[in-house]
């Protein structure tokens, strides 16, 4: 998916917030999560394993966020 001069791979569809700023990364479109079972739902929601693949012209600042959920509140993120 491409979106905001960036790639997102393994990402369908970029959510607007609930009341927040950003975008949440769904792996699937709303219209196929909203008909899965409620553990599939939750999952397709969580952004594991996704890539944000961009080729910057010069300095970036990428600011990265979790909405915290089930006593989880940070995650760990790596850069290559």
């Amino acid at each position: 998916m491409h979106a905001d001069d960036l790639e997102f791979h393994n990402v369908a569809e970029l959510r607007p917030a609930d009341g927040r700023d950003g975008r949440p990364l769904q792996r699937v479109p709303e219209e196929i999560r909203e008909r899965l079972n409620e553990g599939a739902q939750d999952r397709m929601r969580h952004p594991a394993r996704i890539e944000l693949r961009f080729v910057p012209e010069d300095a970036v600042e990428v600011t990265l966020s979790t909405i915290p959920q089930r006593g989880v509140t940070e995650g760990t993120v790596q850069v290559f």
